[in-house]
């Protein structure tokens, strides 16, 4: 508090000259003195300007407060007491091999789960299950022509052992197409059983705002010669050569005739 009155006894004399004759005999200390308080009537302007005065002083005091417990020799022994636990804590075999630990549980609980979850769909009778992305792009649709049947399919394939549908969903369509995508350019549109109960399929949306660039290079099954552009109300000769001509998660989810 005893800042805050000094700044208001400063405040009080920048805007008293008169005060500032009574207290100064000589023209040069007068002078001096006068320069003093327009300085700080500037500075305390600066301060206030967009902030009430009041407000503004307090704020004031706590800095100039906070200056001087900082400023304590026994404050800085208790901040670098704390650094140093610190640096212990995460510097300790033990507290690192914790982490370890803790890491090596989550992802032996991950890989029981989907242990579980696929020994689920073996008793039901699936026998595999696989990952199909829809990528549209200006109302138009992106197929392939297969190989070894020479009919239209989507990205998509097989899951490995282990793998989510959606790092499925990832890794098919990279090899396939080349197009890199990210769990969020990814939309789940749920799954269904085909092929008498043996197949599980599922279905991803990914829509994008500029059309990505294909490319077969990286597919090791080498499935398709070449990647288009189709438009949503399939051609004629599309429908016809459908690899999957019914039950098509993709097409169903999006309302397309085939």
């Amino acid at each position: 508090m005893s800042k805050v009155r000094s700044a208001q006894d400063r405040l009080r004399n920048a805007a008293n000259p008169g005060m500032v004759d009574k207290l100064m005999l000589s023209p040069e200390a007068r002078k001096v003195r006068v320069e003093n308080a327009r300085q700080n009537l500037r500075a305390a302007g600066s301060a206030v300007r967009n902030t009430p005065s009041a407000a503004s002083q307090v704020v004031q005091g706590a800095r100039d407060l906070i200056s001087r417990v900082a400023a304590k020799p026994e404050i800085g022994k208790v901040v670098n007491s704390a650094q140093s636990t610190a640096s212990k804590i995460v510097g300790n075999p033990n507290v690192t091999k914790g982490v370890q630990n803790a890491k090596g549980l989550a992802s032996r609980a991950v890989s029981g789960i989907k242990n579980i979850a696929s020994g689920f769909l073996k008793k039901a009778g699936v026998q595999k299950q696989v990952a199909a992305v829809g990528v549209i792009c200006d109302s138009k649709f992106l197929m392939g022509k297969r190989k070894d049947n020479g009919k239209w399919t989507q990205p998509g394939g097989h899951m490995e052992e282990g793998e989510t549908p959606m790092e499925g969903a990832i890794r098919e369509l990279k090899e396939e197409t080349g197009i890199v995508a990210k769990e969020s350019d990814l939309k789940s549109i749920g799954s269904k059983i085909v092929a008498d109960g043996k197949i599980k399929v599922h279905g991803f949306i990914m829509d994008c705002k500029d059309k990505p660039k294909s490319s077969m290079l990286q597919d090791p099954d080498e499935e398709v010669y070449r990647w288009l552009w189709k438009p949503m109300e399939l051609p004629q000769d599309v429908k016809e050569n459908l690899h999957v001509p019914k039950g098509n998660i993709i097409f169903d989810h999006l309302k397309i005739e085939y």
